[in-house]
């Protein structure tokens, strides 16, 4: 389902967001997953995540366009950072 996409200053995008919990989900994975592409997808967007769609879990979702796949991605963490870019 397209969800509308929280604008800035909204509370859910100014606090940090909760870990995503496997052993008991906080939210209807299937329902996140979906509603975390559909609403990418509308906004023509390469990613969103759920806090801008209102849920504040730690979940995002990624447009690969290179293979037209979408990815949803759980807890995720910056371990690196570089200055190079990388194009397609």
């Amino acid at each position: 389902m397209i969800r509308p996409v929280v604008e800035w200053p909204e509370a859910v995008l100014l606090t940090a967001t909760e870990p995503w919990n496997f052993d008991h989900p906080q939210l209807d994975i299937d329902q996140l997953e979906q509603d975390l592409v559909d609403t990418m997808l509308a906004q023509q967007a390469l990613g969103l995540a759920a806090n801008q769609i209102g849920d504040s879990v730690s979940v995002f979702a990624m447009h690969l366009r290179t293979n037209d796949q979408c990815i949803v991605l759980y807890n995720p963490e910056i371990v690196t950072t570089s200055i190079e870019q990388w194009r397609h």
